[in-house]
């Protein structure tokens, strides 16, 4: 990953599609920032967003900015902060680079992390930072994958800017970063492939492990099931032979998700030990649709975006 990088640097047009994706990230949130400069409207959904993950993230600032990194008598005796919300940001590590460029940053601004609004505010930045990687991360793997530049940057942007990509982010912004570590898994599964490079795929699933352990089990399950379609039709640039590449995804798997345990086992002991009620409820088969729901924006299980009814009746596009 850090040699794809550095070729991209050294290419001319290298800054050039960083200031690209920068502008297209902030021009995906140019709704969010125009709801909330005219009318104030802050950037976070109701409930989860306003009563668990804002008051989180202060929450964590102002033990971690104390010195108190694991335990807090707030959540009774010997209670764990580091394990107990690790479902949540007490492992993420955009979370906690954002924590030190604000604790660096109040030196220099003076931020008022003591109020709510700051969180809100903060969540619109870095949810823009947050789109502009992800442009970055499914851009190369879309180059990887054989697309033109043109077709590379739309699929990027069109990933990045999706309304199931806002709608964890309003609501549960540590299930967003599936859209940036699920581009990487792929590539780093194609790297593997066609360029006998293992290293990176070492790195994501170590940090997917330790990024959000409860996220991990769908990202690496989609993950291994792109690896058995490859694994079943091959690409004519592939260069790894069949069984070489079971016995080496496998080794390298295992000690990416070794390499995460000194904070995976916690995290994952934590959700085990967390005794619940038993749903007794009953779930229909199928949801009934409702005068709230709309498939084409807004829609719990399912979102058609309108660009995608287009794409499948323009046959011209297939060929």
């Amino acid at each position: 990953m850090i040699n794809k990088f550095k070729q991209y640097l050294h290419n001319k047009h290298a800054i050039k599609y960083i200031f690209l994706f920068l502008i297209l990230a902030i021009l995906g949130h140019s709704y969010v920032l125009y709801r909330y400069l005219k009318d104030g409207i802050i950037f976070t959904g109701p409930n989860d967003g306003i009563e668990q993950m804002l008051p989180i993230q202060m929450y964590l600032y102002e033990h971690w900015t104390s010195g108190s990194f694991f335990y807090s008598t707030d959540l009774g005796l010997g209670g764990d902060m580091f394990m107990d919300f690790s479902y949540y940001f007490s492992t993420n590590i955009l979370f906690i680079m954002n924590v030190i460029l604000i604790w660096i940053g109040s030196f220099i601004f003076n931020f008022n992390t003591e109020h709510m609004l700051f969180w809100a505010q903060n969540a619109i930045f870095i949810s823009i930072v947050k789109s502009f990687l992800i442009m970055m991360f499914t851009f190369l793997l879309f180059k990887k994958l054989g697309l033109n530049q043109l077709s590379s940057i739309v699929a990027a942007f069109l990933f990045a800017v999706s309304p199931i990509y806002f709608r964890f982010t309003v609501y549960w912004p540590f299930f967003s970063d599936v859209f940036m570590l699920l581009p990487l898994l792929l590539l780093s599964i194609e790297r593997f492939l066609k360029d006998k490079k293992i290293g990176l795929l070492i790195i994501i699933v170590a940090i997917t492990f330790i990024n959000n352990f409860y996220f991990a089990y769908y990202q690496l399950l989609t993950g291994l099931i792109y690896f058995l379609y490859r694994f079943i039709f091959t690409h004519k640039d592939d260069i790894i032979p069949r069984m070489q590449q079971l016995k080496v995804l496998v080794t390298a798997s295992i000690l990416g998700l070794g390499s995460s345990l000194f904070i995976f086992f916690h995290s994952a002991r934590s959700f085990i030990g967390n005794n619940r009620e038993i749903y007794q409820g009953k779930i229909p088969l199928l949801s009934d649709f409702t005068k709230h729901d709309n498939i084409f924006y807004d829609n719990y299980l399912i979102v058609v975006l309108f660009i995608t009814i287009q794409a499948l009746l323009t046959y011209k596009l297939y060929k």
